[in-house]
């Protein structure tokens, strides 16, 4: 019997003739049961040692003893010999060495997890930390199944979310976006993340840092950091515990906001295009939050209340004020 074919007969490894050879190995002999039992036993304990000497080394060391008990049965019955031979080679070197020197660990593929959401949908994610995401319009989550938690916890982001990150000590939680690295240990934070837009980064609670090409900061609650990675220009500033769960709560709010800052939040929200028509300067200065039922009734809702109208083109949403605040 071959001694790879014993190791990978229990690890479940072996193919389906291997392992009728195996069958037929044990039938011939008490002994092979025992042996076969024995490695058991041992594999059994020695799962979890640490490697100490390289496999292929472990294997040579194999390789040699079955040799020398080949060469020593050189009689009729020599094929049974080498049978026990081979088999009693392969125990003794897992006792004395560890299971772990004879094992060849299959290398562990990544399992990628995608999560999308439409221009119409959002998405609440529960990691396997338990960690919750409140993902926003046409965003993409990404993580590693296979890798997440073991040393650290990353995930990447492109376009908008909400995190609830859970506090594991020792196992930072990372999220990467196309220009800006954020590491937490337990905190409650939003990241807006899209293209040809600026980065915002906002806390509710805890303290995050904040890594990009020109900026180093950590973060506490109820500060958001805006950073345009074209120009590398970054603004620190406060921002409402209500304006950093807006993702989550599903209400879009607004503080004392111009029509200005409205449409540039409405175009954020719904990764739409969002343009002003006229002239702008105006008193408009709108407080208060909306429920998101959808970009129309959002724009019907807030128009009414904070006196604009709009108008849908082909590639864009226009916004202009209405008689009575002009």
């Amino acid at each position: 019997m071959e001694a790879n074919f014993l190791i990978r007969y229990l690890q479940g490894e072996c193919t389906a003739t291997e392992k009728l050879e195996v069958e037929a190995w044990l039938q011939d002999a008490p002994k092979n049961q025992q042996i076969l039992d024995a490695l058991k036993q041992r594999k059994h304990k020695l799962d979890k040692v640490p490697v100490q000497q390289h496999a292929a080394q472990a294997w040579e060391q194999v390789m040699q003893v079955m040799a020398a008990e080949d060469a020593a049965q050189q009689l009729t019955h020599r094929r049974t010999w080498w049978r026990y031979g081979a088999a009693a080679a392969v125990a003794a070197l897992a006792i004395g060495l560890g299971w772990g020197l004879l094992r060849k660990p299959a290398p562990v593929a990544p399992m990628l997890v995608n999560i999308h959401t439409g221009e119409k949908e959002k998405k609440q994610v529960v990691l396997p930390d338990g960690s919750k995401i409140w993902l926003q319009y046409n965003s993409t989550l990404a993580y590693n199944a296979t890798a997440f938690g073991d040393t650290d916890r990353l995930v990447t982001l492109d376009g908008q979310a909400f995190f609830d990150v859970q506090g594991q000590p020792g196992k930072p939680f990372r999220v990467q976006t196309d220009h800006s690295n954020i590491t937490v240990l337990g905190t409650s934070f939003s990241i807006v993340s899209r293209a040809d837009l600026p980065q915002e980064i906002a806390v509710a609670t805890g303290k995050i840092n904040v890594s990009a090409a020109a900026v180093n900061i950590n973060l506490l609650p109820q500060q958001r950091l805006t950073y345009n990675p074209a120009t590398r220009h970054s603004q620190l500033d406060s921002i409402a515990v209500e304006e950093v769960t807006a993702v989550k709560d599903n209400r879009l709010v607004f503080e004392k906001d111009n029509l200005e800052q409205i449409a540039a939040k409405i175009q954020q929200w719904y990764n739409v295009k969002i343009s002003i028509a006229g002239n702008t300067h105006t008193s408009l200065s709108f407080t208060g939050s909306i429920e998101d039922n959808g970009l129309y009734t959002v724009l019907d809702g807030l128009g009414f209340l904070a006196g604009f109208s709009y108008k849908v083109n082909q590639h864009e949403i226009v916004l202009s004020l209405t008689s009575k605040q002009k």
